[in-house]
């Protein structure tokens, strides 16, 4: 489990190549960023260490969670996106972190350039999976 965050963005920058893109400037939108679904506990989340890493790798993050008003990643804000399939559409990659009811898959899938779903909550063949 400790390794996970390092795999997912090694898996994000891969995906990101594959369609001709770095992740050095790629727009990542992480959608929830709590510990677990429908709770807004972030005690623990993977969240946090997976935008380091993405902005570490020089990728502008910004993120969706219904129930995280606000959220910092190394004492600065990340921007929250208020229309989640407005900023799905613009991201160049879209990040499922955690399956929130609220979150409608099939349309998301729809919407966004490139999804990767680390919950495998996603119809099969909807976006890419870890």
């Amino acid at each position: 489990n400790s390794r996970m965050p390092r795999y997912v963005v090694q898996r994000a920058a891969t995906l990101l190549n594959e369609h001709g893109k770095s992740a050095r400037g790629a727009r990542i939108l992480l959608l929830g960023v709590t510990y677990k679904p429908d709770l807004a506990d972030q005690h623990g989340t993977p969240a946090q260490e997976i935008a380091v890493r993405l902005m570490g790798l020089g990728a502008a993050v910004s993120y969706h969670d219904p129930y995280v008003p606000e959220w910092e990643v190394l004492e600065r804000p990340v921007p929250r996106a208020d229309s989640l399939y407005e900023a799905a559409a613009d991201a160049d990659l879209t990040i499922l972190l955690q399956q929130h009811r609220t979150y409608d898959l099939q349309g998301l899938s729809v919407k966004a350039q490139l999804l990767l779903d680390t919950r495998g909550a996603t119809p099969t063949g909807a976006a890419h999976r870890l």
